[in-house]
């Protein structure tokens, strides 16, 4: 019963391939596909890890392990989201550069957050 939040706390670490697949699709939106696509799969990902804090699935020890990749996911998702809509997703937009900073780190601190999960 376990596997599902785990699946779905993972998924964050397929927004890669699933980004150069979509980039297969829609070509010239490069820029705007490598911030949408992690933004909304990390969306996903902090399902899974609500699943896995909310002690139902695993046991109350455990479950205090996910704290820092929750918040991690929660920043990587609020400034992949402040990026999507100041920015248009696009580098060289309005967006600051601390906020790119933040996304960029929160990016990768993303797999040694994940250890204790």
């Amino acid at each position: 019963m376990v596997k599902y939040p785990l699946v779905l706390t993972s998924a964050v670490f397929f927004w890669m391939p699933l980004t150069y697949a979509l980039l297969l699709v829609f070509p010239y939106s490069c820029p705007f596909l490598f911030t949408v696509v992690p933004t909304a799969i990390c969306a996903i990902s902090i399902v899974g890890s609500l699943f896995i804090l909310s002690g139902r699935f695993t046991e109350p020890a455990r479950r205090y392990h996910v704290v820092p990749l929750f918040l991690d996911l929660l920043a990587v998702f609020t400034l992949g989201a402040i990026i999507v809509i100041t920015g248009k997703g696009e580098i060289l937009g309005s967006v600051l550069d601390n906020v790119w900073a933040g996304w960029a780190a929160g990016t990768l601190l993303l797999a040694p957050c994940s250890l204790a999960a």
